[in-house]
């Protein structure tokens, strides 16, 4: 387990590339560790909850990969295709921790409206 070490370490490293190598194979969770298809569900599950509840808006608070996945699942309507998803997801690098995001959710469809604004940042 690489918990608690740092990110500068050798077997940190080591996991950090076995982890990119094989995200996307359903079969791999070393040390517990989530696959793409296990992020997936909790995204699937987590925009059903947002398409159902009854709050007009909603603040999604998570860490960059969460948010980088979910924000290409609602690009990509909700689409089950690994690939496509996958290729969305790899364009979003540039979407920060810090950055303001925002969709709608209108007629059955997500709709990108604010894409990682810093304002907030502003001096």
């Amino acid at each position: 387990s690489v918990w608690g070490k740092s990110r500068h370490n050798e077997e940190t490293a080591d996991y950090a590339e076995e982890r990119k190598e094989q995200f996307i194979n359903p079969e791999w969770n070393r040390d517990g560790a989530e696959n793409y298809y296990d992020v997936r569900k909790r995204i699937e599950d987590s925009v059903s909850f947002l398409e159902n509840v009854a709050a007009e808006n909603v603040v999604v608070v998570s860490h960059g990969n969460f948010l980088r996945l979910l924000a290409s699942f609602l690009l990509t309507q909700k689409t089950t295709n690994t690939e496509e998803h996958i290729s969305v997801y790899k364009t979003l690098h540039g979407m920060s921790n810090v950055g303001v995001t925002e969709f709608f959710y209108d007629e059955g469809e997500w709709r990108l409206f604010i894409w990682n604004d810093h304002a907030h940042f502003a001096e």
